[in-house]
């Protein structure tokens, strides 16, 4: 039996939702904004029924609340409102809201979202709490410690001693998180953390790298290894806890965004042409996703640099060279990413789920790149690369995020 949270502030609505509900579900009322907030942090619901017209902390603010608590950010929310006005069911859902259901409520419609957001939220937490985690860790003495840790997160611990038992292990199966030592024997983890980029099976697994060295040039040999996580030893077993909840939740999210992208129109991510309305249409879509549920967005904006030296040799052969190296970005970038060619000089790649600590890594690692391609290698020409991070306040729609990675270039941001 699930807990729902009814936020509403008339007595008749809540009576009718309650006697509706009731003995499917365990419901917990809530009169205005601050008992909602109160309740919501003392009982972690399993979803809540929001009005939007609420004395003291409106519906609107009373989600946008919800999503930048860490406790509270994956409930789902479905709003109830009176309104029927154009636009609201967009603000609703901008807002930090789920769904959407206008009154007089329909008993049907609301039981069947209901069950939708109740198992959708069921699958997520069963994914994360059956979680296959491989330790490649050489110590037997650190090997038990991690592996009784798991345990009592409620994981299930795969051991490995060598990164060549891990490696034979992926071989058969892929689990749902890396965690490596770094100080591995004959291939250390950031080795073996570029190996399991490289395969496809296990280049979208969250990797966590565990090191003595605290230092930040082996911090940014991790990252740029391509993990998503660096934890000194010792460390805070809460933290350890967190920190792996946190890349849980971000494989689940990159999985959502992977299914979702496979029922987008084949068409829409290119790289064959030009085609801007494309880009701008999904840059604005996930910043509008960002904005609802309060998570990080980046994206990339390139340019070639001198082009027209280039150019001189003929049109085709340009365009050739630079197909040429947007095929080199794509196979770096991520299954959720996306690529699109602006023009016959730009190109943009939209990050979901990546803050600004992540992008300035994929940036270093996309210019090096690019360097070694055929458009870039005669110095002709150079890679102009500017990027943006979606902020709350400053950067909040797609031509602002758009325009800050322009800057960047004009101001002189160049590889090579």
């Amino acid at each position: 039996m699930a807990s729902i949270l009814l936020i509403e502030d008339l007595e008749l609505n809540r009576e009718l939702i309650v006697q509706l509900l009731e003995g499917e579900h365990t419901i917990i009322q809530a009169k205005d904004g601050e008992e909602g907030w109160d309740l919501a942090n003392q009982n972690h619901p399993d979803l809540i029924l929001l009005d939007l017209s609420l004395p003291k902390i409106d519906g609107w603010q009373l989600a946008s609340m919800f999503r930048a608590h860490d406790a509270l950010s994956a409930v789902p929310i479905i709003a109830l409102t009176a309104h029927a006005m154009q636009g609201d069911r967009e603000k609703a859902l901008d807002a930090g809201c789920n769904d959407y259901i206008s009154k007089p409520i329909d008993d049907t419609l609301l039981r069947e979202k209901i069950d939708f957001y109740l198992a959708s939220r069921q699958r997520q937490i069963v994914a994360q709490g059956s979680a296959t985690v491989v330790v490649v860790e050489d110590s037997v003495e650190n090997r038990q410690m991690l592996k009784e840790q798991l345990l009592s997160f409620g994981y299930s611990p795969i051991l490995c001693e060598s990164a060549e038992q891990a490696l034979g292990f992926i071989e058969r199966r892929t689990p749902d998180l890396f965690i490596l030592d770094v100080t591995l024997p004959e291939m250390d983890g950031f080795e073996l953390c570029r190996q399991i980029r490289q395969r496809a099976s296990t280049r979208q697994v969250p990797v966590m790298l565990l090191s003595a060295r605290a230092q930040f040039d082996d911090k940014k040999i991790g990252h740029m290894a391509g993990a998503d996580d660096y934890i000194t030893k010792p460390y805070d077993l809460d933290e350890l806890r967190v920190r792996i909840e946190a890349l849980l939740r971000l494989k689940q999210r990159m999985n959502d965004l992977r299914q979702e992208a496979e029922q987008l129109p084949p068409s829409t991510p290119t790289i064959d042409g030009p085609n801007k309305q494309a880009a701008y249409q999904r840059l604005d879509e996930e910043c509008r996703r960002a904005r609802r549920y309060n998570r990080p967005l980046s994206c990339i904006l390139f340019k070639v640099v001198n082009s027209e030296s280039l150019k001189q040799s003929g049109s085709d052969q340009y365009d050739r060279l630079f197909q040429e190296a947007l095929h080199a970005v794509r196979d770096q970038i991520r299954e959720v990413d996306f690529l699109y060619r602006l023009d016959d000089d730009e190109f943009l790649v939209v990050l979901p789920e990546t803050g600004k600590p992540q992008v300035k890594i994929v940036v270093d690692r996309l210019g090096k790149m690019l360097l070694s391609t055929t458009l870039f290698s005669a110095g002709k020409a150079r890679p102009g690369i500017g990027y943006a991070v979606y902020e709350q306040g400053r950067i909040f729609n797609w031509s602002t995020l758009l325009r800050a990675a322009d800057e960047m270039i004009q101001r002189g941001r160049v590889v090579g």
